[in-house]
C-alpha cells in the first residue's frame, strides 16, 4: 500500500519546478563554462585584475580495475565484496498507468 501524499502536492510540484530550473541552470553553466575553457586556450589559468578567476588542468589517476579482478580471480574478487545498504529518493517524473 502506497502512501497517500494528496496533502504534499504543492511540495512535490515546487519539487518538480526546481528540477526543471537545475537541469536549464546546468546547461546554461555548461555553456558558459565551455566559452572559458575555449578562451583558456592552453594557458589553463585565466585571471582579471591580476586575480585568478578560473583555471582548468588535466590530472591523471591511477585506479583499481576491478572488473580486471572479477574476470581474472572471480573468487578473490567474491571474496572481497562487501553488502552496503543505502537509501535513495526518487521524484517520479511521469505519471505511471497502472
Amino acid at each position: 500500500m502506497a502512501k497517500d501524499l494528496t496533502d504534499l502536492k504543492p511540495v512535490i510540484d515546487q519539487m518538480h519546478t526546481l528540477l526543471m530550473n537545475i537541469e536549464q541552470l546546468q546547461e546554461r553553466y555548461q555553456t558558459l563554462r565551455d566559452i572559458v575553457i575555449e578562451q583558456l586556450g592552453d594557458e589553463g589559468e585565466g585571471v582579471i585584475d591580476g586575480q585568478t578567476v578560473a583555471t582548468y588542468k588535466t590530472f591523471t589517476a591511477r585506479k583499481f580495475s576491478t572488473s580486471w579482478l572479477k574476470d581474472t580471480m572471480p573468487d578473490v574478487y567474491e571474496a572481497g565484496r562487501r553488502e552496503q545498504t543505502t537509501t535513495r529518493f526518487q521524484l517520479v517524473t511521469e505519471t505511471r498507468n497502472a
